[in-house]
């Protein structure tokens, strides 16, 4: 390796490991379609939201739960960031 690469490669080496270092929300796997009330019309990444989903706290915290699991069984947290969350 020549003298100039390593600064590159050092560089590289690490952005990458800044990259996985951040903080990742493994999504769970999307409920089956009948599980899925029928408002949840907004489909998000395989994922089925109901209208209204980007205000959670206003319309989602009531079935949701933001941090922890009301009655839908899963948390907006689950699959969002605290500070997508506003959290």
């Amino acid at each position: 390796m020549t003298p100039n690469a390593r600064p590159l490669l050092s560089c590289l080496l690490a952005a990458l490991l800044l990259a996985l270092s951040g903080s990742v929300v493994a999504a769970p796997a999307p409920a089956p379609a009948d599980d899925v009330p029928e408002d949840h019309t907004s489909d998000r990444e395989g994922v089925l939201h109901a209208p209204g989903a980007s205000d959670p706290q206003g319309n989602c915290a009531g079935c949701h739960g933001i941090t922890d699991r009301a009655d839908a069984g899963v948390a907006c947290i689950d699959c969002h960031s605290a500070s997508m969350l506003g959290s």
